[in-house]
């Protein structure tokens, strides 16, 4: 495990990758919680001496958690650091299908997850966005990587069903979504970039750096985050005081599922990767 957190060691980590992201268009999406806000927390610092352009998209939904006043409250904050959000809506209808899902047995994270993406992505190509500049930056933590492979241990390793409920694809097409998270860089053939800067940390660490720079998080907790199999795994690692090495849980993974190459994922069309893997 990395020793404690800071804009320094993280920087020092990544100084190869954001040194060749000079002149691109770096989007992060926003969504209020301790990834997101830490990954501004840095990005904003790093701006200025890696000389790239930086957008940061928010999807208020589910609209429970980001009411205006609470959009405004963030906002206020991350203006007064030189970052603009850009606020998307996602309707209160889409609300309303997240319980209705609940009422059919099905997680209503799915929906939210792609409600999320395709405002997004629809933003961009309504600007007509340059994908060879594109950055997207992505939040996953080492726990999310871990959190991933338990799932695909249970499912697949142990038999533990088919379809599943929290993503609704096969084990095989979730296999490959999960696969592509272990690879921090992934620079598509068709220009688009991903960035996933946190995945050698825990969520402890990350954390903490919230904590010490005092940032604003969402004040009000998605009353459907009891769906999300991270969210209870993670409730477990804290309760054992658990922590991760990325390099081991890579290996583990490399060793038990024969994951597939970074250059597998770096061949896929940009509607694939798109639609597939993130």
């Amino acid at each position: 495990m990395d020793k404690e957190l800071s804009y320094t060691r993280w920087q020092k980590r990544h100084h190869q990758t954001l040194k060749t992201l000079s002149g691109k268009h770096l989007v992060i999406s926003f969504s209020g919680g301790k990834d997101s806000s830490v990954l501004l927390h840095f990005f904003q610092q790093a701006q200025q001496t890696y000389g790239f352009d930086l957008e940061v998209h928010g999807v208020a939904f589910p609209c429970h958690v980001f009411s205006p006043e609470e959009q405004d409250r963030l906002s206020h904050y991350w203006q007064g650091h030189g970052i603009d959000i850009v606020w998307h809506g996602a309707g209160d209808s889409q609300e309303a299908a997240l319980d209705q899902l609940i009422d059919n047995g099905k997680s209503p994270c799915v929906l939210c997850s792609h409600t999320k993406k395709v405002s997004l992505f629809s933003h961009f190509k309504a600007e007509q966005t340059d994908w060879k500049k594109l950055v997207v930056v992505i939040g996953y933590t080492l726990w999310d990587l871990a959190s991933a492979t338990i799932e695909h241990t249970l499912r697949v390793g142990f038999g533990g069903g088919d379809m599943g409920n929290f993503q609704g694809k096969s084990p095989e097409d979730r296999f490959l979504e999960i696969s592509q998270r272990f690879y921090p860089l992934l620079e598509l053939d068709n220009g688009l970039t991903i960035f996933k800067p946190l995945i050698h940390y825990n969520d402890p660490q990350v954390s903490a750096v919230a904590e010490k720079n005092n940032i604003p998080l969402t004040s009000k907790a998605c009353r459907f985050k009891s769906y999300r199999p991270k969210r209870l795994l993670a409730e477990y690692y804290t309760l054992f005081g658990l922590n991760f090495n990325y390099n081991d849980v890579y290996s583990f993974a490399k060793t038990s599922f024969d994951l597939p190459e970074k250059q597998f994922f770096q061949t896929l069309g940009l509607k694939t990767y798109v639609d597939q893997m993130i």
